[in-house]
C-alpha cells in the first residue's frame, strides 16, 4: 500500500510526531510505501526514517497549503491518506477527497495536562 502520513502542522517533538514517526516506521517496516508530510527541518522531519514531503500548514485555512497538496495529489496516488493534527484536518483533507483518493483518515489527537490528584479515600 502507498499511504501518506499527514503531519504538516506538527513544529515541536512531542507525542504526536512520535507518534507519526513510529507509526511510519511501523508500516514501512510492513512493505507498505509510507511518505510523511511534514515541515521542512521541523524535528519530525529530522526524526523520520521514511521519506517525507516539505509542506508547512500554518493555520486552519492555509490555501497555499492547500494548492501544494493539491498539486501532489494530481501527482501522485495513496491507497491511504492519514491527517494527524488539526490544522491538517481540514485542508490536506479536501485536497485528498477532490484529487479522489480512495481513503482519508483523521485521526484526532487529545492534548490532555499530565496533573496529578490524589485519589479520594
Amino acid at each position: 500500500m502507498k499511504i501518506l502520513q499527514v503531519g504538516s502542522s506538527l513544529e515541536s517533538w512531542g507525542g504526536i510526531e512520535r507518534y507519526v514517526a513510529y507509526l511510519s516506521e511501523g508500516l514501512a517496516a510492513r512493505g507498505n510505501e509510507v511518505v510523511v508530510s511534514c515541515q521542512p527541518c521541523c524535528p519530525l522531519d529530522k526524526n523520520l526514517k521514511v521519506k517525507s514531503l516539505p509542506i508547512r500548514v500554518r493555520r486552519k485555512f492555509d490555501f497555499h497549503a492547500f494548492s501544494q497538496y493539491l498539486k501532489h495529489f494530481k501527482e501522485v496516488r495513496y491507497d491511504v491518506v492519514h491527517v494527524h493534527f488539526s490544522p491538517d484536518f481540514l485542508l490536506p483533507a479536501i485536497a485528498a477527497r477532490m484529487r479522489a483518493q480512495p481513503l482519508s483518515i483523521m485521526t484526532r489527537h487529545v492534548v490532555l495536562s499530565c496533573t496529578y490528584e490524589k485519589p479520594i479515600r
